[in-house]
């Protein structure tokens, strides 16, 4: 006997801008000026046992981190995508895969909390509107950012 199939939700649409940042954040995971800006933080430490450990020093608080607790954050702000013209796009494209002395590595705690300070700085310059619906807006947990007065070192 068959099981019945379940009635399919219907797929919310996603914008072409969203598609777009979406995309370029996949591309984003794998770039190599990311990696190696991380990796320039990289610090061999001996651990209790006498085996060695690579660990990653957050550009912030100075701790060592695993690397899986490191992301890259842009020094400058990428920002957000507005429309689909090829010259927006090409820019934004550009802004996100800067040179590895335009990154730095930040542990998880630090990047957050940069990055909701960076938004909601960009919140009161009245740049993002409440209604508006980029991922700019919408998405504190991912933005990469650049350092502020406040949260700089």
């Amino acid at each position: 006997m068959r099981t019945p199939r379940r009635p399919v939700r219907p797929v919310r649409p996603r914008s072409t801008v969203q598609t777009i940042i979406d995309q370029v954040r996949r591309d984003w995971m794998s770039d190599p000026k990311k990696h190696a800006a991380i990796q320039k933080r990289a610090e061999r430490v001996e651990q209790a046992d006498g085996r060695m450990k690579t660990l990653i020093r957050c550009e912030h608080c100075q701790q060592l981190f695993r690397r899986e607790d490191i992301e890259a954050n842009h020094k400058k702000p990428v920002g957000p995508l507005t429309s689909t013209r090829r010259e927006d796009v090409e820019a934004y494209k550009a802004r996100m895969f800067c040179r590895v002395a335009e990154l730095e590595a930040l542990c998880k705690p630090c990047h957050r909390k940069h990055t909701r300070q960076y938004l909601a700085e960009l919140r009161e310059s009245k740049q993002c509107k409440p209604s508006n619906s980029s991922s700019l807006c919408t998405q504190t947990s991912t933005r990469q950012t650049a350092p502020s007065s406040a949260f700089a070192s």
